[in-house]
């Protein structure tokens, strides 16, 4: 073991790129494609280092270890907050074990708890995070009831790859309103952006509704279509986005409460698969919930 530093509480665009060289290795070693995603991310104008606070510990110059906070407005229960988002923890393989994410984890939620009355993250592990004073809070799909009577015109952004795109998808995320007053993310698009990009779905996400200036964000699972977030100045009808679907005869699941688009609807618990919606703090959101994978980390 060399000399161990911890770098921490600083947004990570005050690092320079040599530093952040040592923090994307880590990052390969842990997350395969991770880089290559922030990359095309970056590319569609989300820079990573912008919207993230780093905690890193640092062995010889070695990023051997790796937190990092968000700082996301939220709405939830019908009010704008902001929710401080643990995302990227990660630890090289050949160093787990000596207790060190428990060290960057530590000094990011002192770091949180000064700033933030809620922390929230989602895991398959349970039990690293309960240690750290973070609660399971259930999440649920939603059905509605309806199918649009004509057809939908729509046409696939291709953000990555057409710069006209790109420009009107930043455009709709800047100009929008919540989708939901449950649960619901309010930035300005660049979460959605960043995690289309990682998935590697930035291409195959987003359709563009004309007709009412609106984008409609969708993904295929298991014979279904899933409903992943709707971007607009003023949200279009329940059967404008169920008619905007890309696959007209698939059924359809909201990943978050359509409650501004209808007032009947029916919530199922969250398939196990999507993993553990973890919360630490205050949780102001009452009844059923969910939250999209486009405002996960």
């Amino acid at each position: 073991m060399g000399r161990q530093t911890l770098d921490a509480g600083r947004l990570g665009a005050e690092y320079s790129d040599g530093w952040w060289g040592a923090v994307h290795r880590l990052y390969d070693e842990c997350f395969p494609g991770l880089t290559a995603g922030i990359a095309t991310a970056e590319s569609i104008g989300v820079r990573w280092r912008d919207v993230t606070t780093p905690f890193t510990l640092l062995d010889d110059g070695r990023a051997v270890s790796h937190c990092g906070v968000l700082d996301l407005p939220m709405r939830l229960g019908g009010e704008t907050v902001r929710v401080a988002g643990v995302h990227a923890v990660s630890t090289a393989p050949d160093r787990r074990g000596e207790g060190l994410s428990r060290i960057v984890l530590a000094e990011a939620l002192a770091w949180i708890d000064e700033r933030f009355q809620t922390a929230k993250l989602n895991t398959d592990l349970q039990r690293v995070y309960s240690g750290h004073g973070f609660r399971v809070v259930p999440t649920h799909r939603f059905l509605t009831a309806g199918r649009p009577s004509a057809a939908v015109r729509k046409r696939l952004l291709q953000p990555s790859e057409i710069a006209a795109d790109a420009s009107l998808l930043a455009r709709l995320f800047r100009e929008r309103v919540p989708p939901s007053d449950a649960c619901s993310g309010a930035d300005s698009g660049w979460m959605a952006t960043m995690v289309a990009a990682l998935k590697g779905q930035s291409d195959s996400t987003f359709w563009f509704l004309e007709d009412h200036d609106a984008a409609v964000a969708f993904e295929a699972e298991e014979g279904r279509v899933l409903v992943t977030d709707v971007i607009a100045r003023e949200l279009p009808p329940l059967e404008v986005v169920l008619g905007a679907s890309p696959e007209p005869e698939a059924p359809i699941v909201w990943t978050f409460s359509p409650d501004r688009f209808c007032a009947e609807f029916e919530s199922i618990p969250a398939p196990e698969a999507v993993g553990l919606f973890m919360v630490r703090g205050e949780w102001p959101v009452e009844g059923a919930f969910g939250i999209s994978p486009l405002w996960e980390h």
